[in-house]
């Protein structure tokens, strides 16, 4: 099935807060003076008088007396982003970076934004030069491999977390990213075992059991392939890529009616996935005229 979606665990970025005496680890998602925030764009709180707008309220005075301060450059452009701002953000964090160099965090931070304002190879070149000046800085590069993944850099993925598996024991996410990865470049036995080893760390990460029935199903074990996704819909029973999934392992294990059912939700939540499934589900319906 060439179609087949191949769903990896939830995807996200990192940006930091820096201070003035900023310094990297290799602690995963974490440094001594720096602190992390999760983002997911469209689900900032924009409200006057959030957080973030109040942030940006404080930077932006702070800026007016210190506008070559990179700090505040830095603290101020990450604001922007978590505020859906992100080309202010990148002008910002630009002049940051050129500002003070020595502050990698500033510079993986621009990576993250021009990784979100259409600029990959940018992000890219921006990342590699960190970890040139910085090898063991775990962020950097695990952000790194997840840009490799997104721009269907497949090989360079795989070194990338291969490198970053060597670092340290991988988390679900990376986990199944990694086996993403090693999939798109023909490796499946190999993902099977990331994602094996992964299972047994994260039993109940849903990344992780859609991963292993996408294996199977390449493998065409469809009924283990149904039993991991099956899985996977239960802990994330709103992702309609996963239903996808499923519903293809399904129509193989002669499951229609239950196929159907994804096809129901599958409408609704993401038209696209629906009109793929049904061209499977009523393939043998459909009569191609091809004019002479």
């Amino acid at each position: 099935m060439k179609n087949f979606p191949v769903a990896a665990g939830a995807c996200f970025v990192l940006i930091a807060f820096v201070t003035p005496a900023a310094s990297q680890s290799t602690t995963r998602h974490q440094s001594t003076n720096v602190r992390e925030t999760a983002i997911n764009i469209e689900k900032v709180n924009k409200r006057p008088g959030s957080p973030v707008e109040l942030a940006i309220k404080n930077y932006e005075k702070l800026i007016k007396s210190k506008p070559n301060d990179a700090v505040i450059l830095n603290n101020l452009g990450a604001n922007y982003f978590l505020a859906g701002r992100v080309f202010e953000a990148q002008s910002l964090l630009r002049k940051a970076a050129q500002r003070a160099p020595e502050l990698t965090q500033i510079r993986v931070n621009l990576a993250v934004v021009l990784s979100k304002t259409y600029n990959p190879e940018l992000a890219i070149e921006t990342l590699e030069g960190v970890l040139k000046q910085e090898p063991q800085f775990v962020r950097a590069r695990e952000i790194l491999c997840e840009i490799y993944g997104q721009e269907k850099r497949n090989s360079d993925a795989v070194s990338c977390f291969e490198v970053l598996e060597r670092l340290g024991n991988l988390d679900a996410v990376e986990s199944a990213n990694f086996s993403t990865a090693l999939i798109e470049n023909k490796q499946v036995d190999r993902a099977l075992s990331v994602l094996l080893q992964a299972d047994t760390k994260f039993p109940n990460d849903p990344g992780i059991k859609n991963g292993l029935g996408v294996v199977f199903f390449l493998k065409k074990k469809y009924a283990k392939a149904e039993n991991h996704l099956q899985r996977a819909v239960e802990l994330e029973p709103n992702s309609s890529q996963v239903r996808y999934n499923l519903a293809m392992a399904q129509m193989l294990t002669n499951k229609r009616g239950a196929v159907l059912e994804q096809y129901k939700f599958l409408k609704t939540s993401d038209p696209e996935l629906a009109s793929q499934l049904y061209k499977y589900l009523f393939r043998d319906k459909i009569i191609s005229v091809r004019p002479q």
